[in-house]
């Protein structure tokens, strides 16, 4: 008996060669049928049922399991994902993030992709934020974002030194006043001043994530302002994980599948604690590892990325 499956975690899905962001880092929608067409001849898919089955009553699972996960509540997931999972009888755990959807907001994570994507030279970027870091160390009592940038700038698998600190420095290096006037000022120039109409085109709307529930699909908890968890004190992490909580309760009252994903795949003792008290059943990781269906490791399953299998 195997207590190990495989996860497989997505974000953009979509034709993107010819569309307006050619150089967003997601996964062609060809590569997408390739991929499922292949998983289906390789692995065995595997439900929720299954994964708490397992987890709780160590109940059987086949040999070379396999689940999929779709982060961020894109429109992706509705248009191009939705209808090959249905087609292929395949159960997607789609993670949304509240605030997109109930604000029509464009969360920083995002509109970072979609600069990069605009942007033809990633140096522009990099000088733009050391600027502002410079105008602004004194007021924030910072340090020179010489220094900054040597501190974060490390190279992983996915992304060189530059994009690291962009990404990095926008998302929770910089305070947070300075860091959201940054990247608003840079979605302005480098994509669009109508943020709605761009959130309303990126997102799932309630109405499909409805129909993908009804036609078979799961849908779980990315936290409610894709937050890094393990920076907010007690008071933002619980403000941040109700309001997550009440989102996923307007389309799942049934405590008994509710999953949680950690926006960046950040957590720490205090959320795990925090979501397993308010009823969520599993947490998914970006740790790169096969996932461990086991009751120790059942808040803190890791995911591959769809970029480590063949396509």
């Amino acid at each position: 008996m195997t207590d190990v499956c495989k996860t497989i975690m997505y974000h953009y899905v979509r034709p993107i060669k010819n569309s307006y962001y050619p150089k967003i880092k997601g996964l062609e929608f060809e590569n997408f049928l390739n991929q499922m067409n292949f998983l289906k001849n390789n692995f065995t898919f595997i439900n929720i049922d299954q994964i708490l089955n397992k987890i709780d009553k160590n109940k059987e699972i086949p040999k070379k399991s396999l689940i999929l996960t779709f982060d961020d509540g894109f429109k992706d997931h509705y248009q191009y994902v939705f209808p090959i999972l249905k087609k292929m009888n395949i159960q997607g755990i789609f993670f949304p993030t509240g605030k997109s959807i109930d604000k029509k907001i464009v969360l920083d994570v995002h509109k970072i992709h979609h600069i990069l994507a605009n942007c033809d030279d990633n140096k522009e970027l990099v000088n733009f934020i050391s600027e502002k870091i410079e105008e602004h160390k004194d007021e924030y009592d910072l340090v020179s974002s010489k220094k900054i940038y040597n501190k974060i700038a490390k190279v992983n698998r996915f992304d060189d030194a530059d994009i690291i600190f962009i990404k990095r420095s926008l998302q929770k290096e910089l305070p947070e006043k300075l860091r959201i006037g940054i990247v608003n000022d840079l979605f302005q120039k480098y994509v669009t001043y109508n943020e709605k109409e761009f959130s309303t085109k990126l997102y799932l709307s309630k109405d499909e994530i409805k129909e993908m529930i009804e036609e078979g699909m799961l849908v779980g908890s990315h936290g409610y302002s894709h937050s890094w968890l393990s920076n907010l004190n007690e008071l933002e992490m619980d403000v941040e994980l109700k309001k997550s909580s009440e989102f996923l309760r307007k389309f799942s009252n049934d405590k008994n599948t509710w999953t949680f994903c950690y926006p960046y795949g950040d957590y720490d003792q205090r959320v795990v604690l925090k979501i397993e008290k308010m009823g969520f059943r599993v947490g998914f990781t970006t740790k790169f590892a096969e996932t461990e269906l086991i009751k120790s490791k059942r808040f803190e399953l890791s995911r591959f990325d769809t970029n480590d299998f063949y396509q």
